[in-house]
């Protein structure tokens, strides 16, 4: 049923249509999270050496972002959790004390538990520093399924 149920909803989108779809949501996000080009990070889910689905969601943020406003830059985007704690807490400078604000950014959430799992990560290490974490995915399980 669940496989049916997947298989029927399921629709193929071509570049151009992620691209709008891409552009249309992180903008909404980025103005409901008051989200600013000086104080915020978006930070892929991944843990560890081996790459993930939400590296490859990070590919799409990067240029979309950078549409939305010029000073959405590369370095603004972390390709997992450790580079970002690295950039906040080892080597911290002027520019990462500045950061108030991160985006977990993944591309799909099925029961939640990895999710809440990494925000726990975060939330852990950098207590000390004020930020507000936030979650952002692409596609959600329980969505999917309309519960």
């Amino acid at each position: 049923m669940i496989i049916k149920r997947l298989i029927l909803q399921f629709k193929y989108l071509t570049n151009e249509e992620v691209d709008l779809l891409s552009f249309k949501f992180l903008k909404r996000i980025i103005d409901k999270w008051n989200l600013k080009t000086h104080n915020t990070i978006f930070v892929a889910t991944k843990l560890g050496s081996s790459p993930d689905g939400s590296n490859n969601f990070m590919g799409y943020v990067k240029d979309t972002l950078h549409e939305i406003d010029d000073e959405w830059t590369p370095n603004k985007l972390f390709t997992s959790i450790e580079e970002a704690k690295n950039f906040l807490l080892i080597s911290p400078t002027k520019k990462s004390s500045r950061v108030k604000k991160i985006v977990l950014m993944d591309d799909f959430v099925g029961t939640g538990k990895t999710a809440d799992e990494r925000i726990k990560h975060l939330e852990d290490d950098l207590i000390n520093l004020g930020v507000d974490i936030y979650f952002f995915a692409w596609q959600e399980w329980k969505k999917v399924l309309n519960f």
